[in-house]
């Protein structure tokens, strides 16, 4: 549950706030590998969290969502971050958003999970 819930929140950051910052001055050309990925991770956590975690299934699926998450991140780690050094992008306000919006996005994960 609580790789799924980090996952989701990790995804909601890119496409809340880096993916768009990052497509004005990029190009859709530049975050097509890491949508790609991301939505195949996406499928897989959707997977994981409709099985028990005694179910046969669960660890290999759970595998594949380790696999899909590598990938993803030496994709950005090597190719996307190396790119968005390059821009004019400010990165510092960047990352205010994104840890206001993890606040805010965690906040309400604990709502709906009763804690």
């Amino acid at each position: 549950d609580n790789v799924c819930a980090e996952i989701e929140i990790h995804t909601a950051l890119e496409d809340e706030v880096l993916f768009p910052a990052v497509l004005a001055v990029l190009g859709d050309h530049s975050l097509r590998r890491s949508v790609e990925i991301e939505h195949r991770s996406d499928q897989v956590v959707r997977r994981i969290a409709s099985l028990a975690s005694t179910e046969v299934r669960f660890d290999v699926t759970f595998s594949a969502l380790r696999k899909f998450m590598i990938t993803h991140m030496e994709h950005e780690e090597k190719e996307l971050f190396p790119q968005i050094e390059r821009t004019s992008l400010d990165l510092v306000r960047i990352g205010r958003c994104l840890c206001a919006r993890r606040v805010e996005l965690e906040g309400a994960q604990r709502s709906r999970l009763g804690g």
